[in-house]
């Protein structure tokens, strides 16, 4: 089965990034509740696809805003929920990324944002 899916993201290289979104997601549907569709998600959140799947963006977005507030954490810089909350909402992963290279240098949490 991984190899079919694997053929399948393959080939998603070899159309334009709007069709192959289309088609990705339109893949994830298709697969229902089975494992395949498991394994695509996956697939399509583990690699760098320029048109990765909502639900893989969303993943990536997720982990990043994780990241941030761990950075935080380990450095002992206190999160008040608010700014928390903020991180953990943002889908942006350009944004998410500037935040994780500020996380590294605020002495604040509230610094993130300003």
């Amino acid at each position: 089965m991984n190899v079919i899916l694997d053929a399948l993201a393959a080939a998603l290289d070899t159309i334009d990034s709007d069709h192959a979104g289309f088609l990705a997601e339109f893949t994830e549907v298709g697969l229902g509740g089975t494992k395949a569709r498991r394994l695509w998600r996956e697939l399509m959140s583990t690699k760098t696809y320029r048109y990765q799947s909502e639900y893989a963006q969303q993943l990536r977005a997720e982990g990043e805003a994780r990241s941030v507030l761990k950075v935080l954490e380990q450095r002992g810089v206190q999160v008040p929920d608010a700014v928390r909350e903020r991180v953990m909402a943002c889908t942006d992963t350009d944004l998410l990324d500037e935040l994780l290279v500020r996380s590294l240098k605020v002495s604040s949490a509230e610094e993130l944002f300003g």
